[in-house]
Order: structure tokens, then sequence, then C-alpha cells
């Protein structure tokens, strides 16, 4: 990992995604876990805001002959252009939004729990359709056996 001169005050741990994440191309993905907190009640503990959002910039880069994309540390001085660039850069930036992050109580209620442990309706279905072929098949193939068999034995 690349040590950048700036601290990580959120302490972003990266996650590697591999073939064994299912995705099509693991490679055009990246996960990572950030350290996080909430202001409680002081009392009860309880968060008082439910919903994170969390804020951040990315870089896309377009690997090209002079660029090949690796992470590079930001010195924190720009340097200003007096004419516009017209080139297309290698990398653009963007702004991605989406949904806020919903926090949820681990502990399961009464109701999630009964419905957690409940068998769905449809695996009961099929399970019992599953059983009645397999019946109607061994049935099928001990009559098979015993006509075979009757036809076989000369009789005294």
């Amino acid at each position: 990992q690349v040590s950048l001169p700036r601290d990580d005050r959120y302490q972003t741990s990266l996650v590697p995604v591999d073939a064994s994440s299912g995705l099509l191309f693991p490679s055009h993905y990246k996960r990572f876990i950030v350290q996080m907190f909430t202001f409680v009640d002081p009392e009860s503990f309880v968060p008082l805001k439910e919903t994170v959002f969390i804020h951040c910039s990315t870089a896309v880069c377009h690997p090209s002959a002079t660029d090949r994309c690796e992470q590079r540390c930001n010195s924190g001085k720009q340097r200003r252009s007096i004419a516009p660039v017209v080139k297309r850069s290698p990398e653009e930036k963007a702004i991605v939004s989406s949904k806020p992050v919903v926090l949820t109580s681990t502990e399961l209620t009464a109701t999630d729990q009964r419905l957690h442990s409940e068998v769905p309706s449809s695996l009961s279905y099929g399970l019992l359709g599953v059983a009645a072929c397999v019946l109607l098949v061994s049935t099928l193939a001990l009559g098979a056996a015993c006509v075979k068999r009757s036809r076989v034995e000369p009789k005294v």
C-alpha cells in the first residue's frame, strides 16, 4: 500500500475484491470499510441521528501510453494554467451521490425472529413436490421390476 503524507483520520481499510466475490469483473470494483461514530444521548446512549451520509470524491483514470493510473500522493500545491487545458486528461474527477446509509439495530425484533425462523411456503410446496416425484418414480420402478421378474421366471 502506498503511504500518503496525509493521515487518514477515518481509518479507511480497503477490502480485497477477488473472483470469489461473484462479480463479473472483480478488478473493476473497490470495497472499503470506514470507521465512524455517532453522537448519542448521554443517558440512554441512543443515537441522536439514525442516518449517516457518506461523502467522498472519486477519481476515474483512463490508462494511456503516458499514464498508467498509479496512485499518487497529492502534494497540496496546485499549479495554475494560464490557458485552459484542451486535451483530455487521463483522470476525471466526479462526485458520486447515493441514498443515505440508514443505521438499524443489530438485534432482531420478535416479529423479525419469527419471520427468519419460519420456512417460506414456496420452499415447503417445492419440497412436497420433490417428495411426490420421488415417490412416483419409486413406485413405477418397483412396478416395472415386478413385471419384469414375473415374465422372466419360468412357471413350474
